[in-house]
């Protein structure tokens, strides 16, 4: 999804990846398991026009218990979440309806 904000163009990228984590099996004893939801990592990319996006301008990444009801859409939305805390408004606002709309603002 590509959006428009003060002259400059962004991407927004999803990507969902299987991770391994930690477990504790005893009091000294761990191992190494595969997660059963994947994380949820979303890229803010900027891109110049008529070029292929370029400089990552933000990312963020979120995962999920056993206990969420995952979906491909709950996880995009807490990623974009994640994402917006350090955004200003303006810019939030043209992310977030790049990304409802699903289209070209």
């Amino acid at each position: 999804m590509r959006f428009n904000y003060d002259g400059i163009d962004y991407v927004i990228e999803f990507q969902r990846e299987l991770k391994p984590r930690k477990i504790q099996t005893g009091r000294t004893l761990s191992r190494v398991v595969m997660k059963r939801y994947p994380d949820t990592t979303v890229r803010i990319l900027k891109s110049s026009p008529g070029a292929l996006p370029g400089e990552v301008y933000r990312e963020a990444t979120v995962g999920c218990s056993v206990h969420d009801q995952f979906t491909l859409e709950r996880g995009r939305i807490a990623a974009l979440r994640a994402v917006s805390r350090t955004l200003e408004t303006g810019f939030k606002q043209a992310l977030w309806y790049a990304y409802l709309t699903r289209k070209t603002v």
